[in-house]
């Protein structure tokens, strides 16, 4: 057979093998259907060129599907973490097929594989076949990397209301300062109010991670760790910090939230009995007139928020479906009882409440209506001598409805109260030591029985003169001056009488004079018990009060030089002669007003040299009243006017018109010659002879008007007040001479 004819065999079964399995039902008798029928066979072998052309173009058609296949379908992921793919079925069935250029009749049975693995999956980007049948591995590629959640901004002023939910799940180390902030500077209160009740819930816990449904967004990836990030925010400290924000928002929808929380109606994460607590701190600490309100209540009206008599109140059914459970027990190991509470409410207001809310509690204290239980708890801080009680003290001890030990403790107070606001109006410097006395000066209280008064410490610079306006008002003053002029009618009545020396005020002048002629007999010993003269500064005008009494030149002792009078006893004692003990009284009063203005004027002086001044500016002997022997010896002088400069210090204090001046004068003379010069200046017959010199007492009316009085007292003593020395009254010695001029109206 030559090669031409056995070529053309192999066409002719060729061409015949696919037309008999096609159509096996026809037959080769040249009917209508087999002349209408495209014969591929006869076409190919008339035209070889197009055969090779079409099995080139099959050839690049496989190549171009295998291509796609690996370059889209191999790096895909599984379905079920990619969101977005389709169903299995539906990417068959929409994956396009390689064509050779033959139509398929059936598409079902051209997919069919019947050697492909039935359980094989179809998506696996792993495995994949080559054009020759065999299974070629195919790497995986990488999974596609989640987009990052940007971090929360550091500012805590740029955050949005969402923020603070992911900050607590996250535990953002400054979720405290953000809470802080959204209770205090929120542009919208009530908004931040109902956030931060929110903050207050339990917190729901997030679901864990669930495959995505088709067609659901990519997966977000959180920021990069930091100090707690991951880690849940501690409940309890939370709880504290919305807490004290909402005390600050001071709105009504904040206030309702506290009283929630206090009432254990509102169920909150960490310890019960520590939350409540915080949020009556907040209330304290943030004394508004609205969270003034609530604490009244819990102060007055506690069964109102829990349950009396030591049993705890169940709270009511908590939000979010969380189960009923009764308070855990408080920090003292107490059930949260409204006993429990209102201690623990009295302790905080005991340390911040402001004035006019202690001055409410006294107005509650003293209503009959009270139980005594309840009044002796409240009274115990509202009697301390803290300045803040002055006005609760003053409703209590006008109403008269308190017992004689303390309306006297009262007054002690006051007294105090008053002397360190007249130190404060006089410029006079505190005690370099107070030590050993009845009182203390530093910071103007007075020490109550069987304990000790503070060391002075540092406080507002403007107290005294508050202190002024509340006790030298027209009420207060009113008052006093009722009460000592015979209404209160005890037998110690040391410090209603040292309140009134403390207060120059008129209208107390008047009515402690009269008060003290109807005790003369007593002497001054009350005065002296109760702190005057010493640790209280009594008003420069009470030395003329004293002055007005009855008074006795003690007996002068025969022999002595200058005829000097004997030691003199301690004022007060039994036996001793009422009108001798004033005199001695009122000589340790000018004695002591010469030192203390001394150190005042020393002080003045001191402070104009550190401003760069000439100290001797300071010294104006124009308007003393007697002209001094040497203008040239005077060491220091002080001078002040009452009210002037004070009078809007203390405006509505009702101070009387008073001139106070001193002269502190050191000369090396004799004394008989110096007491001669202040004998003829004086116009007096002679002075009185005291243990370290002599003393000019003088009580005259004022150069300056018609209605004014002057005290007038010259000391010529010597320096380290020796009593025992002889002293000869024609020898040169040291002499401090000091001139001590009070004037004011006349009680």
């Amino acid at each position: 057979m030559d090669q031409h004819s056995q070529g053309d065999r192999h066409d002719d079964q060729t061409s015949n093998a696919p037309a008999n399995a096609e159509h096996p039902a026809s037959s080769g008798d040249g009917g209508p259907t087999e002349g209408r029928r495209f014969d591929l066979s006869a076409m190919l072998k008339k035209n070889p060129q197009a055969a090779r052309i079409g099995g080139g173009v099959a050839v690049l058609v496989a190549l171009l599907v295998l291509a796609w296949f690996f370059l889209f379908r191999g790096s895909d992921e599984p379905s079920a973490r990619r969101p977005g793919r389709r169903t299995d079925a539906a990417a068959r069935q929409e994956r396009p097929r390689p064509s050779l250029g033959i139509e398929d009749e059936d598409e079902d049975d051209a997919d069919a594989d019947p050697d492909a693995d039935p359980d094989a999956d179809p998506e696996d980007p792993a495995v994949e076949q080559d054009d020759t049948g065999e299974d070629e591995e195919v790497p995986a590629a990488p999974p596609e990397e989640e987009p990052e959640i940007p971090p929360l901004p550091e500012d805590v002023t740029e955050w949005e209301l969402p923020n603070y939910e992911r900050a607590r799940r996250e535990g953002h180390e400054k979720l405290f300062d953000a809470v802080g902030h959204l209770g205090r500077h929120w542009p919208d209160k009530e908004v931040a109010a109902r956030a931060l009740t929110e903050m207050l819930q339990p917190l729901e816990l997030e679901e864990p991670d669930e495959p995505e449904e088709p067609g659901a967004g990519p997966r977000t990836r959180r920021p990069p760790g930091r100090a707690g990030a991951g880690r849940p925010t501690d409940a309890g400290r939370l709880a504290e910090a919305v807490v004290a924000a909402l005390a600050v928002n001071d709105t009504a929808p904040a206030r309702e939230t506290l009283e929630q929380v206090i009432s254990g109606r509102l169920q909150t994460e960490g310890d019960e009995s520590q939350v409540v607590e915080a949020a009556l701190a907040a209330l304290a600490e943030q004394p508004t007139t609205a969270n003034e309100d609530l604490l009244f209540r819990l102060l007055t009206e506690p069964d109102e928020f829990r349950e009396p008599s030591g049993e705890a109140a169940v709270p009511a059914a908590p939000a979010r479906g969380r189960a009923r459970r009764r308070p855990r027990a408080g920090a003292v190991g107490q059930p949260l009882s409204a006993e429990w509470l209102r201690e623990r409410a009295l302790a905080l207001v005991e340390e911040t409440a402001s004035g006019r809310f202690r001055a409410r509690l006294a107005k509650a204290l003293i209503q009959p209506t009270t139980p005594l239980a309840w009044r002796e708890q409240m009274g115990k801080f509202l009697l301390e001598p803290n300045p803040d009680n002055l006005g609760a003290q003053f409703i209590m001890y006008q109403s008269g409805q308190i017992e004689e030990e303390v309306r006297t403790r009262i007054e002690e107070h006051f007294a105090g109260r008053s002397a360190q606001a007249m130190q404060a109006v006089l410029g006079l410097p505190r005690e370099p030591s107070a030590a050993g006395r009845s009182a203390r000066t530093g910071r103007g209280r007075v020490p109550t029985r069987g304990r000790a008064a503070p060391p002075p410490t540092e406080e507002d610079p403007k107290l005294p003169f508050r202190l002024a306006t509340q006790l030298w008002g027209k009420r207060s003053t009113e008052t006093f001056a009722e009460r000592l002029t015979g209404s209160d009618r005890r037998e110690q009545r040391g410090h209603l009488l040292a309140l009134g020396a403390t207060m120059p005020v008129e209208q107390v002048r008047t009515a402690l004079l009269n008060a003290l002629r109807a005790e003369h007999g007593k002497g001054p010993g009350a005065l002296e018990k109760a702190g005057l003269p010493g640790a209280l500064v009594s008003d420069p005008g009470f030395l003329l009060v004293v002055k007005s009494l009855d008074r006795e030149e003690p007996t002068a002792t025969p022999g002595r030089p200058g005829g000097r009078a004997p030691r003199r006893t301690t004022p007060g004692r039994t036996g001793g002669n009422p009108g001798h003990q004033w005199m001695q009284y009122s000589e340790s009063l000018v004695r002591w007003w010469c030192d203390r203005l001394n150190a005042a004027a020393q002080a003045q002086a001191e402070e104009t040299r550190a401003a760069g001044r000439d100290p001797r500016t300071l010294l104006r002997l124009e308007n003393l009243p007697i002209d001094v022997h040497d203008a040239d010896t005077v060491q220091s002088m002080y001078h002040l006017v009452l009210p002037g400069e004070s009078a809007e210090k203390v405006s509505g204090a009702v101070i009387g018109p008073m001139r106070i001046q001193y002269v502190h004068m050191e000369v090396r003379t004799a004394p008989r010659r110096m007491e001669g010069y202040y004998r003829r200046a004086m116009r007096m017959r002679e002075g009185r002879p005291i243990d370290d010199g002599i003393w000019f007492d003088a009580y005259r009316l004022s150069q300056a008007a018609a209605d004014m009085r002057c005290s007038l007292d010259v000391l010529i003593r010597l320096p380290d007040r020796t009593a025992a020395r002889d002293l000869d009254p024609d020898a040169e010695e040291n002499l401090i001479v000091e001139v001590l001029s009070i004037e004011t109206r006349e009680p």
